[in-house]
């Protein structure tokens, strides 16, 4: 069985290596940043899955990205781009609408804040979020906090031996 860390590496890191220079695979690249991200965070603040992100969530994400200049920009960044596109698989205009938003492969930070609004170079950004992770492992895995990183196992099926994935966490087991 392989560990976290193992796992970790062969489902992000390396999927990720192969995109991040890709100029058009920026939205992809945010997807998952925004969902590592919001779980390592979460898991260092100690907040549940169904707690509420507040001024401590958005001062670690400032801390993590000071680039963002202020608490304030790092709530709306949050709003914009995280709820946003993993929501609507866009940047949101229902939070602070007709800010400025966009990628750009031209900054040389993970985000810049301009004309009040936002750019993000998605290289760079899921650069930092995956070096903080396997900087800190241990907070992102969580310990005994759920939900618990998902377990991979090996199963036979009766069929033929083909073989499918066995995923067990807290939620149950799901078989791919």
């Amino acid at each position: 069985m392989s560990s976290n860390l193992e796992n970790f590496t062969k489902w992000y890191v390396h999927p990720i290596t192969t995109l991040r220079d890709n100029p058009d695979a920026g939205f992809i690249i945010m997807m998952v940043a925004f969902s590592l991200i919001e779980r390592y965070l979460r898991k260092k603040l100690h907040l549940s899955e169904s707690d509420k992100l507040s001024d401590p969530f958005h001062k670690e994400l400032y801390s993590l990205f000071p680039e963002l200049l202020t608490v304030k920009h790092a709530k709306e960044f949050w709003s914009i781009h995280r709820n946003g596109i993993l929501h609507q698989t866009t940047p949101s205009e229902k939070f602070i609408p007709a800010k400025p938003t966009g990628y750009s492969h031209e900054i040389e930070g993970p985000v810049e804040v301009v004309s009040n609004g936002f750019l993000i170079r998605p290289s760079t950004f899921i650069d930092r979020v995956l070096n903080t992770i396997l900087g800190d492992f241990s907070t992102y895995e969580g310990g005994t906090s759920s939900p618990s990183l998902p377990v991979v196992q090996p199963y036979a099926t009766e069929t033929g031996g083909a073989i499918e994935i066995t995923i067990s966490s807290s939620a149950g087991l799901a078989k791919i």
